[in-house]
């Protein structure tokens, strides 16, 4: 294997961590996820932390990754880390990332079981209290076994190297920040909203506003901003300050805020998970902390333009340049932070130059794009045998001995006899959309796509290898021995009549197309198409007038370029909305509704699915318009299943009984429903093999990688990767 890891199929990283909130370092894992290229796949375990854990997940499944809850957790930490072996071994991991000194002890253990690279991303101490240092104390002697330690400012790099971790091992990547995501307070397209929310947290709403924001813990050193604003607040009437976040001091802070009779002027806001929103209208930002990291908080203020007071420690002044961005005090100086808090507020103009210098910097120098080239650095490095070395003598050759053995077993046909004795040999392919040949893959088009050349090869290399049947004969006939492969499609999209199906007539294959019976013979694309040509029509044209809608929408600046990475970013988040939301902001943006008349079909036709019909190809349902079935209502789901399958039955002239969830989103309710109308056979997009135990209703998918660039031997790596499922 080598370094380049752009030459697999996918490589999988997992992170783990244990999340009781979407903080700082959740929201760094996520930026690296969406940051990586596309045949990286990341997913995110996390300890339950008493199901505090759910907010995080949420967010993790939210922007289109895999999250996974650990059932086990402390104090069974012998169960968890059997439980983690197997997600490991299960997710096929290549690296394993982990979070925190829980996550670290685990994780470590658990990679050299199955024998993948591991990485410590190390934040910082912060000896809280006396549990927390012997977990801290312990973790140092963890990382010196690690692979890797990632360290997250040079400060903590020089606090990990003092605990004996080896230089070789040893780098620094910085935390990033989507400067994108906020929006100034001067911007054209004012967050009036928020505003109105920030001031209102205060009985009397202030001209001016001091920000804090973190965990409510004692590193942190917020009495000592309490005791600042209590010096402010007598040189400037019109200040207040607000505190955003909770945990074990708070209500200590609150004594500490109505013993210096700050109460109105001091607010503590509790946590929030939108702070991104409110934080661009601070007038400025302090952090008074007495240890950190890299301070996710200071990046965020300084992409808001919100100039920042903070403490000279840890990795603060890697970001803070004093006089500059900023201004730079001692720890547990309460005067020296008034004193500058207040010389800031007064002067207006400074706090702007400040403000708008610390986002040229995270601009340049604080991005996911630059935070990810790192990462993908490393872990070509880490999947080079070699450089596995955990110091103990003879584990790397072990290793080495390991992954020589997988590589055998493939070869062999190993791997084929435990599918036989597992029974999950079978295998259904999906596809959405086939290209033309000569026709480019567009960056602003979230929908998977194959070139033709590239879709005929798969086709032969599939049907050298299995019995290709239709859907209904592979569940019929999944209990015998035969390897076979059925072949499906999802939406309906024009081009599986005007390129898939004479490849497959052809190649004399069948296949079954699932179609969103709402969008038959329309102009009319998706969401996600709509907003792409939104995104297309206007990434060439920076700043100028008729973009401002869009930007509008996504609350960027006119010189935030367009680009294909926001646009995919803007869909996972679309997807967590409404579909009546979505449709007010396509429209707010600038889009128009194509009438079918006057622009070129997206979807098939009647007519079309009637020929392929009589030429073999079977039609099943992917409901009316294409929803996430469990979040709907009873009545909904069950609307969308039987108009569909309806719909689809008067055009074929036959029995429906065949039907693919949107968006492979399914839950028990969505199956009891499908089962009331009267399907027999649902698909979902759970990557594995098809065994005959598999439940006909809630069948695994396959979906070939969109940049196999005609190479069938990747094909054949990815597929490899779903033998043992």
């Amino acid at each position: 294997m080598t370094s380049d890891v752009a030459e697999q199929a996918y490589v999988q990283i997992v992170h783990l961590t244990a999340s009781f909130l979407f903080g700082g370092p959740e929201r760094q894992i996520l930026g690296l996820s969406g940051a990586l290229p596309s045949h990286f796949k990341s997913t995110i375990l996390s300890f339950r932390e008493d199901n505090r854990c759910r907010a995080f997940l949420e967010q993790v499944r939210n922007q289109g990754f895999e999250g996974i809850a650990l059932e086990h957790d402390t104090p069974h930490l012998l169960a968890a880390g059997r439980e983690l072996v197997q997600v490991l071994r299960n997710l096929q991991a290549d690296v394993l990332c982990c979070h925190g000194y829980k996550a670290n002890l685990l994780g470590l253990l658990a990679a050299r079981h199955e024998a993948i690279p591991v990485v410590s991303v190390s934040r910082g101490w912060t000896a809280e209290s006396r549990r927390v240092r012997l977990y801290e104390a312990l973790d140092r002697r963890v990382l010196r076994r690690m692979d890797r330690v990632v360290c997250v400012s040079r400060a903590q790099a020089e606090k990990v190297r003092r605990a004996g971790v080896k230089n070789e091992r040893l780098l620094t990547i910085r935390n990033a920040v989507r400067t994108e995501s906020f929006a100034r307070p001067d911007s054209e397209y004012p967050d009036n909203e928020y505003i109105e929310r920030l001031r209102g947290l205060f009985p009397e709403p202030p001209e001016l506003i001091v920000g804090a924001a973190g965990r409510l813990s004692p590193e942190k050193g917020f009495e000592v901003l309490i005791d600042a604003a209590v010096e402010t607040t007598r040189a400037e009437q019109s200040v207040g300050f607000v505190l955003f976040g909770d945990g074990q001091l708070h209500d200590s802070l609150t004594r500490r805020i109505r013993e210096r009779g700050l109460d109105g002027r001091f607010i503590l806001a509790g946590f929030h998970d939108d702070l991104d929103r409110y934080l661009p209208h601070f007038d400025l930002l302090a952090v008074p902390s007495y240890t950190e990291g890299l301070p996710n908080v200071v990046l965020e203020a300084f992409a808001a333009g919100v100039p920042v007071v903070a403490t000279a420690v840890g990795g603060t002044p890697e970001l803070v340049e004093d006089g500059v961005n900023g201004r730079l005090v001692s720890s547990g100086d309460s005067q020296a932070m008034a004193k500058e808090i207040t010389r800031l507020l007064q002067e207006r103009d400074t706090r702007r130059t400040m403000g708008d210098k610390g986002r040229q910097r995270v601009e340049q120098e604080f991005t996911f794009n630059a935070q990810m080239q790192r990462y993908r650095q490393l872990f070509g490095e880490l999947m080079k045998p070699e450089l596995m070395d955990t110091g103990r003598s003879g584990k790397s050759a072990l290793r080495r001995t390991r992954r020589t053995a997988v590589n055998w077993a493939m070869r062999s046909g190993l791997f084929r006899l435990r599918r036989t004795m597992t029974g999950r040999r079978h295998v259904i392919l999906t596809f959405h959309r086939v290209r033309a040949v000569g026709e480019r893959l567009d960056p602003f088009d979230t929908c998977p796509s194959l070139p033709a050349d590239v879709f005929r090869q798969i086709l032969e290399h599939v049907r050298d290898r299995f019995d290709v049947v239709t859907l209904s004969d592979l569940f019929k006939r999944a209990a015998g021995a035969t390897p076979m492969a059925a072949i499906t499609f999802d939406d309906g999209w024009r081009d599986s009549y005007d390129v898939a199906f004479p490849l497959l007539r052809e190649l004399e294959l069948p296949a079954t197309i699932f179609v969103t019976t709402g969008k038959i013979g329309s102009s009319q694309p998706f969401w996600q198409q709509a907003l792409g040509k939104l995104f297309r029509g206007r990434a060439d044209r920076t700043g100028e007038s008729d973009d401002q809608d869009l930007r509008g929408v996504l609350l960027v600046e006119r010189d935030v370029p367009l680009t294909a990475d926001l646009y995919r970013r803007t869909v996972r988040h679309w997807k967590t909305l409404e579909a009546v939301d979505r449709e007010g902001l396509l429209l707010r943006a600038g889009w128009k509704p194509p009438a079918n008349s006057e622009h070129p079909r997206c979807f098939l036709s009647e007519a079309e699915i009637r020929e392929m019909t009589n030429a073999g190809i079977r039609f099943g349902s992917h409901t009316v318009s294409h929803p996430i079935l469990p979040r709907e209502s009873r009545a909904a789901m069950l609307s969308e299943l039987t108009q569909s399958k309806s719909t689809l039955e008067g055009i074929v002239g036959e029995v429906v009984d065949t039907l693919a969830y949107p968006n492979g989103d399914w839950s028990g309710e969505v199956v009891r429903s499908a089962r009331s109308v009267g399907y027999r056979i649902g698909c979902t997009t759970c990557n594995k093999r098809v065994s005959g135990r598999d439940d006909p209703l809630r069948l695994p998918r396959i979906e070939p990688e969109w940049d196999f660039a005609g190479d069938c031997s990747v094909f054949d790596a990815c597929m490899f990767r779903w033998q043992a499922r």
